[in-house]
């Protein structure tokens, strides 16, 4: 059974303000990509695990737990919508409008979805996404 998540406009990305180095997490719904990044640049300091809450409150949902590498960490709910189906780092350079995506979670055992960046590439043409 899904969950009854009223779909609304949510903005696809979260552009920071600053060009950078941040974490990224990939969501996908059926319609569209989602792509969200961490509040700090440089440091990494913002996990993945954060952005993924982040999202969860945003779409007005509570996250379940599963095992992550080192022990419980936040997870979209199955009866939702929405997926996970990415995560990882992006140089960002807001000014020449390209995002330049590597790297992998480790906690969550996934890396960057090329699929998806295929997807927010339609949605975003102005964008160089490597």
């Amino acid at each position: 059974m899904v969950l009854n998540v009223k779909m609304v406009d949510y903005p696809l990305v979260n552009w920071p303000e600053k060009s950078g180095g941040y974490k990224v997490v990939q969501f996908d719904s059926d319609e569209y990509p989602y792509l969200r990044f961490s509040i700090k640049s440089k440091e990494f300091t913002d996990f993945h695990q954060f952005i993924l809450e982040r999202f969860a409150r945003e779409i007005g949902v509570e996250c379940t737990k599963i095992s992550g590498l080192y022990g419980l960490i936040p997870a979209l709910p199955t009866n939702v919508p929405y997926r996970m189906i990415g995560a990882g780092i992006c140089d960002l350079n807001l000014e020449k409008h390209i995002a330049t995506f590597g790297g992998n979670s480790r906690d969550y055992t996934i890396g960057i979805n090329q699929d998806h960046l295929q997807r927010f590439m339609m949605k975003f043409p102005e964008w160089q996404i490597r």
